[in-house]
C-alpha cells in the first residue's frame, strides 16, 4: 500500500505531525508513506519519512499547483490519499485534486469539529468555509478518521451549528484510531497505531475497488463478463465467438491484488457469479478471496433487477403497441428492458448486471429485428437503444451481426458513458 499524506503544518508540536510520526514509526511491512507539505515548512521539521515533496502555497489557486500534485501522484501512484486537515483552502484543493485523480481519500479533522473548536469564529470563518468546502470534504471522503473516542462520537452528530446535533451522520464511514499510549515498560504503542491505520487503509481500498482498477483490470473484467454471461445463456459454446485462450492468458497475468479489486467490483455490480463462472470454465486457477468476508464500509448503492414485464417509464404509445403487436412477445420484452434501462440510468442506479442481462437478451434472444426497430421507433426509444447497443458493442464485445439496427455514437452517447464511469461502472475503455 502506498499512502500519500498531505499535512498543512510541520510543527513538531501539532497534532497532525505527532500522529503522523507515530503512524510512520509503527508502519507494517508492505506499507509506504509519502508526505506532501507546504513549501514554507522546513523539510528537517517534517515527520520522518523516506519521501517528502513540497507544494508552493502561492500556486495553490493556479493550474501549477494542480500540476505539482499530479506529478507527485504519477510518481508514487498512491492507493490512498490521507488529508491531515479539515479547515483551510489548501486541504480542500488537495481533496479536489485527489478526486480528479480518482483516488480514495481519508480525512483526519484532528478535533476540528469538537464544539470548543467548531464554535470559534463560527459566523465569520467556520460557517462560510463549512458551506463552501468542509461539508463537501466530510460527505465525500472515503473515510473519516477520529483520534479520540469523544471525537468519534462527535463526528456521528456533526451539523451546520456547533450547538445542534444531527440525527444522522453526514458520513457514516468513521474509524477510530487513537494516539499512541504509554505502555508499562515506558515505551509507546506506535506499532498498534501503525497496525490499526494499515487496517483502515486496507478497508478503504477494498471499499473502493473501481477507483484503483487500471485499464488492464477493466479489460479483463469486460472479457470475463461477456464470457460468463454467454455461458449463463445456455447456448452451445460453438455459438459464442469469444477468444477463450486470449482471455485466459490475460487473466493469468493478473496479480492477486488486481484480481481482488476486480472481484470486489464485480460483487458491487452484481456480476460476481458470471465472472467467477467464466474463470472456472476457462480452467484458470486463481486464489479467489472470500469477498463476503472482507471488511468493507457499507455499500449504499442498490442493485435492482432489470424488469422484463412492465415498464417503469410511462409511455403514451405503450398501450397501442400491445394491441398492434400482440404476437411479438420477445420484441415487447426487449422494449420493456430498454425502457427500464433508461429508467435505472436516470435514477443513477443502473448496474453492470443490468447491462449484462440486456446483452444476453439481445445476443441470444430470438426476435424479429425489423419489428423490434419499428416498435422502439413508435415509443420514441430507438435513439436511446442505438446508444446502448454501441455501449454493449464496445464494452462487452457484442458482435455487429447481432445488433438489430445501426448504433449511435453522438454527444449523448458520450455523456451516458461518462456518467456511468463516474458512478463506478465499467466503461472507461470505450474510445469515443
Amino acid at each position: 500500500m502506498n499512502i500519500l499524506h498531505y499535512i498543512p503544518t510541520t510543527d513538531k508540536k501539532s497534532l497532525q505531525a505527532l500522529f503522523l510520526k507515530e503512524m510512520i514509526e509503527g508502519e507494517r511491512d508492505g506499507m509506504a508513506s509519502h508526505i506532501v507539505i507546504m513549501e514554507k515548512g522546513g523539510e528537517e521539521k517534517a515527520p520522518s519519512s523516506s519521501d517528502i515533496d513540497k507544494l508552493s502555497p502561492y500556486s495553490l489557486m493556479t493550474i501549477s499547483g494542480h500540476r505539482q500534485f499530479k506529478k507527485i501522484v504519477d510518481k508514487i501512484k498512491p492507493d490512498v490519499v490521507h488529508i491531515h486537515a479539515l479547515w483551510g483552502l489548501a486541504a480542500w484543493l488537495v481533496f479536489r485534486w485527489a478526486e480528479e485523480e480518482r483516488l480514495p481519500i481519508v480525512v483526519s479533522p484532528y478535533k476540528a469539529l469538537m464544539k470548543w473548536n467548531y464554535g470559534r469564529r463560527y459566523a465569520l470563518s467556520k460557517l462560510p468555509q463549512l458551506l463552501f468546502m468542509q461539508h463537501y470534504m466530510l460527505t465525500r471522503a472515503a473515510a473519516i478518521h477520529a483520534v479520540t473516542k469523544q471525537e468519534f462520537d462527535t463526528l456521528h452528530h456533526v451539523s451546520w451549528h456547533p450547538d445542534v446535533k444531527s440525527e444522522k451522520p453526514w458520513n457514516d464511514r468513521i474509524a477510530l484510531v487513537e494516539y499512541s499510549k504509554e505502555l508499562a515498560d515506558g515505551h509507546v504503542d506506535t506499532e498498534r497505531v501503525g497496525e490499526e491505520m494499515s487496517v483502515l487503509y486496507r478497508k478503504v481500498i477494498d471499499s473502493n475497488p473501481f477507483l484503483l482498477m487500471n485499464d488492464e483490470d477493466r479489460e479483463v473484467e469486460n472479457m470475463l463478463l461477456a464470457y460468463g454471461t454467454s455461458l449463463d445463456s445456455g447456448v452451445p459454446m460453438s455459438e459464442v465467438f469469444l477468444d477463450g485462450d486470449g482471455i485466459k492468458d490475460k487473466v493469468t497475468k493478473l496479480s492477486p491484488e488486481h484480481w481482488r479489486r476486480i472481484l470486489l467490483h464485480c460483487a458491487d455490480q452484481g456480476i460476481l457469479q458470471q465472472v467467477v463462472g467464466a474463470t472456472e470454465k476457462l480452467g484458470v486457477e486463481i486464489a479467489t478471496p472470500d469477498v463476503q468476508g472482507i471488511s468493507r464500509f457499507r455499500i449504499e448503492k442498490e442493485l435492482p433487477f432489470l424488469e422484463t414485464a412492465n415498464p417503469r417509464i410511462k409511455v403514451a404509445r405503450m398501450h397501442q403497441l400491445d394491441e398492434d403487436y400482440t404476437s411479438y412477445e420477445a420484441e415487447r420484452t426487449l422494449c420493456v428492458m430498454l425502457l427500464n434501462t433508461k429508467y435505472l440510468y436516470a435514477k443513477r442506479i443502473l448496474s453492470r448486471r443490468n447491462l449484462a442481462d440486456l446483452y444476453a437478451a439481445i445476443r441470444f434472444g430470438q426476435y424479429n429485428e425489423y419489428m423490434l426497430e419499428n416498435m422502439l421507433d413508435e415509443i420514441g426509444m430507438k435513439n436511446f437503444a442505438s446508444r446502448i447497443f454501441y455501449i454493449l458493442y464496445k464494452s462487452m464485445n457484442l458482435e455487429e451481426g447481432f445488433i438489430p439496427f445501426d448504433m449511435l455514437c453522438d454527444r449523448r452517447t458520450k455523456n451516458i458513458i461518462k456518467t456511468l464511469f463516474k458512478s463506478n461502472m465499467q466503461l472507461s475503455l470505450i474510445h469515443i
